[in-house]
């Protein structure tokens, strides 16, 4: 099996219709590996992060975004008023977000790898909102 196979193989397993948690420290680093891994491969990533509050989104957002080495911005501007849900879309082509209230159960983030070979594309997760942190 190649480093990209096993990579997208450990993706893979976080994406189903449930939440899967790390079951220890080794394997939260692999899981991180594996991210950095398949989005150094990738032309460029969409993240889309499902949290409880607009806080614990921008900094999952930052910290995802330092560890795939991206300059996160520095201020984002949002609209929402109801912080009981939030779903934040940032794509690292465009240097753009989006953010918009949520009102769904899941909560994590999924990335989206773009890229013109096919093993490589896809999208993955959700992942935990605090893996890099």
């Amino acid at each position: 099996m190649t480093k990209t196979s096993a990579a997208l193989n450990i993706l893979k397993s976080y994406s189903c219709s449930e939440s899967k948690i790390p079951a220890n420290q080794a394997e939260k680093e692999i899981l991180r590996q594996s991210i950095i891994y398949i989005a150094g491969l990738s032309d460029s990533q969409n993240l889309g992060i499902c949290a409880d509050r607009l806080e614990q989104g921008l900094l999952t957002l930052r910290e995802y975004l330092k560890a795939l080495e991206y300059e996160p911005p520095e201020n984002f501007k949002s609209e929402i008023d109801d912080y009981r849900g939030v779903y934040i879309k940032y794509n690292t082509s465009r240097m753009s977000y989006l953010i918009d209230a949520y009102l769904g159960e899941y909560r994590g983030v999924l990335i989206s790898f773009q890229s013109i070979d096919e093993e490589i594309a896809g999208t993955y997760g959700y992942f935990p909102l605090d893996l890099f942190s």
